[in-house]
């Protein structure tokens, strides 16, 4: 975890050196930095790489997509939660996939493959690096779309691809899923040559094969209503792969932050609701939601308001008074707190859509028992559970399994147990049209309704317009458009 802290390091230590050329081999000798790697060095390309995981499930700057999804409200603003914030520039590529590339392509490379072997297993690396590249452009065709994709990282590789071809969220998905399978297939867990830089499972490649596996599930079921043969297939693949998927809370994986002198090492949520110009507040939807059901998780997901000693949403899009309103839970929000990646909860909950779907065996007494499940593991997640609260929560009205409303309950409950990621919530959101939300007041959006996608940046279409033309014309650049998989 400690290779963290040196990330303003790694950014110098991470470059390739130009070296001028000089006819007198002293000269050109003098002019070499002995200290300085002219080559980037594995490990740290993958540290920073593994950095901006927060950042893909939620942002850098402002998390938009948390007042999309009504989780939080920003306090005296209202404009975030009427949606003018849909125009984005692509995050990652000339950093994050660049380093997840350049990793790649150096234990690939018979010239440097000893070399960089120093770092870990050659296969390994590259198995890692093949996962997170999934996880990322998975994130980014989520949110956009079509995207660059097959051409996007050869530009670094002789310049040839500056402006590249927009790829289809079909294709990419299909190779997406071959990229996962293959990449739990490399991966060489008797290795004793131990991977470096890996801060967050710290080397465990039975770890690397679960995350794999279960992003592959998850994206297996958000294929189901436009390609239910393939997503079956990739499910069941999924289920069966070497390492499979999470299978406890023990096997949460987790991102953990630190408490050191970097801010940047800081839980996001610490420093978003440590910002004073800028405090959140828990939205009302979400509040009155939890309380309708005496859902035990409340207290944990939000503070009590400091005006009344009560759990109090604010309501979406009003300007209000910060003592007036419950704030993200104290729980939530520690400096070096952790974020659940993906949880045994979420992994339940899909489990009990595909039982209903027919995918796996034991039809509805299946799905409901997923289900089910899926309600205790959250409990037990967030250190809330006893039997008799439990029993309650699963047996009250709207919360007892219904096979004739399956959707609209496994929307409900992933809504829940995501809080407070909300990209992830907002894919589940999007295809599932559940929980029922109502948009905000002032929508800027035409329809007047939550954006169903990112748009383009300006700047981007201007530098390419023949290649987003092409794109316009199968995916119209509106908030308002539905991404492939987005069909009901």
């Amino acid at each position: 975890m400690k290779t963290i802290q040196h990330i303003k390091r790694l950014l110098v230590i991470g470059t390739i050196a130009i070296l001028t050329s000089c006819t007198s081999k002293d000269f050109e000798d003098l002019n070499v930095d002995t200290k300085t790697p002219s080559e980037p060095i594995t490990s740290y390309l993958l540290t920073n790489s593994l950095r901006y995981i927060p950042n893909a499930m939620l942002e850098s700057n402002e998390p938009q997509v948390n007042f999309w999804m009504q989780y939080w409200t920003q306090i005296p603003y209202v404009a975030h939660e009427q949606y003018n914030f849909t125009e984005n520039a692509f995050p990652y590529y000339q950093s994050t996939l660049v380093n997840l590339q350049y990793i790649i392509d150096q234990n690939t490379d018979e010239e440097t493959r000893a070399a960089v072997s120093v770092f870990g297993d050659n296969e390994n690396q590259i198995a890692v690096a093949r996962i997170l590249k999934a996880y990322y452009f998975l994130r980014l065709t989520d949110n956009w779309g079509d995207i660059p994709y097959f051409d996007a990282l050869k530009g670094q590789l002789g310049g040839e691809y500056l402006r590249p071809a927009i790829d289809t969220q079909k294709d990419i998905y299909y190779d997406l899923f071959k990229e996962l399978s293959e990449a739990v297939g490399q991966i060489n867990e008797s290795s004793i040559n131990p991977m470096k830089g890996d801060f967050l499972f710290n080397g465990n490649m039975r770890k690397w094969k679960k995350f794999a596996n279960t992003t592959r599930l998850i994206m297996a079921m958000r294929i189901s209503d436009v390609d239910p043969e393939k997503g079956r297939e990739e499910f069941i693949g999924a289920m069966n792969a070497s390492g499979s998927i999470i299978e406890s809370n023990n096997e949460n994986l987790l991102y953990s932050f630190l408490d050191d002198e970097l801010a940047q090492n800081y839980n996001l949520f610490y420093n978003w609701n440590s910002t004073p110009s800028y405090p959140y507040a828990v939205a009302k939807p979400f509040v009155d939601n939890l309380l309708s059901r005496n859902d035990p998780r409340l207290p944990v997901f939000a503070d009590r308001a400091a005006a009344s000693n009560e759990f109090v949403g604010q309501p979406v899009a009003t300007a209000g008074e910060q003592s007036q309103f419950s704030q993200l839970g104290a729980s939530l929000r520690q400096k070096d707190g952790s974020m659940f990646i993906y949880s045994y909860a979420q992994v339940l909950l899909t489990m009990a859509e595909a039982a209903q779907k027919g995918w796996i065996a034991g039809g509805l007494n299946a799905a409901e028992s997923f289900y089910n499940d899926a309600i205790r593991a959250s409990f037990e997640q967030y250190g809330v559970f006893d039997i008799a609260t439990y029993n309650q929560y699963i047996h009250s009205a709207g919360t007892e399994f219904s096979a004739a409303r399956y959707q609209e309950q496994i929307g409900y409950e992933k809504w829940v147990a995501l809080y407070p990621y909300g990209h992830e919530s907002w894919a589940e959101w999007r295809r599932l049209d559940a929980p029922a939300l109502t948009p905000a007041t002032g929508a800027i959006t035409e329809d007047g309704q939550i954006p169903k996608r990112f748009t383009y940046h300006t700047g981007m279409k201007n530098l390419m317009p023949e290649e987003f033309a092409k794109v316009e014309a199968r995916q119209p650049d509106k908030p308002t458009t539905r991404v492939w998989w987005d069909v009901r």
